[in-house]
């Protein structure tokens, strides 16, 4: 889990990744939504970080597909 990310830039993402998702017809949890729009007013940098993370993880594709993560431990580590 990342601890903090700067506030503004998360909190802008993630609005855009509720419009995307609702843009291709799947758009995120009610309860989801209502979490991270109570986020606008929280000035904890650390809070806001850690409950996006919360709220987002279970719809992430670890959680829906797990197998998925099979799939990444066996691709090869990309040097840059």
């Amino acid at each position: 889990m990342i601890a903090r990310v700067d506030a503004q830039p998360l909190l802008l993402l993630t609005s855009r990744l509720r419009e995307a998702m609702e843009t291709i017809g799947t758009p995120l949890p009610t309860e989801v939504q209502a979490r991270i729009a109570g986020l606008s007013v929280e000035d904890d940098e650390e809070t806001i970080t850690a409950a996006i993370q919360e709220a987002l993880d279970p719809g992430s594709v670890w959680q829906r597909w797990p197998f998925l993560r099979q799939v990444k431990s066996r691709l090869p580590l990309v040097s840059r």
